[in-house]
């Protein structure tokens, strides 16, 4: 029973860790963000071509801080959803889906996709180890047919 109530704290935790990081985006606050990534943490981006504002990948917290930095509060509002977590031996591995709404080169883009996952302890707390967003969808309503 303690063993089942740890796994369903440490969902919670993670569940947790990416509303916050959503949260974080949503408000400009690109401290909050990179906090919540290991110090050797890789965040990668797939399928965005044509938005040049988003980077493929970023390699370790203070890469991801500096763009997260970047993000002024509003220009993108990160909804995370669906969440399916593995707890193992080393940590976690997690899906969730996104959908965002973003302001990029005067433009408001709508994107859906999901966010692999994967997720460790660092002094106690869950943070990201390794992100990657697929997006497989981003664009204007104007480009919907």
């Amino acid at each position: 029973m303690d063993q089942m109530m740890g796994e369903v704290l440490d969902r919670e935790l993670i569940r947790e860790l990416t509303a916050r990081y959503a949260h974080g985006i949503a408000v400009g606050d690109g401290a909050l963000v990179a906090s919540l990534f290991t110090d050797d943490a890789i965040f990668e981006t797939k399928h965005t071509e044509g938005v040049s504002s988003l980077p493929t990948e970023l390699r370790g917290r203070k890469e991801i801080e500096q763009f997260y930095k970047s993000i002024k509060p509003g220009d993108a509002i990160p909804c995370v959803h669906n969440h399916i977590i593995r707890l193992n031996d080393h940590g976690a591995e997690g899906t969730c889906t996104l959908e965002v709404h973003l302001k990029s080169t005067g433009r408001v883009l709508f994107g859906s996709g999901y966010y692999n996952d994967t997720y460790c302890r660092d002094a106690g707390q869950w943070k990201f180890a390794h992100r990657i967003c697929t997006f497989l969808y981003l664009g204007s309503p104007s480009d919907w047919k």
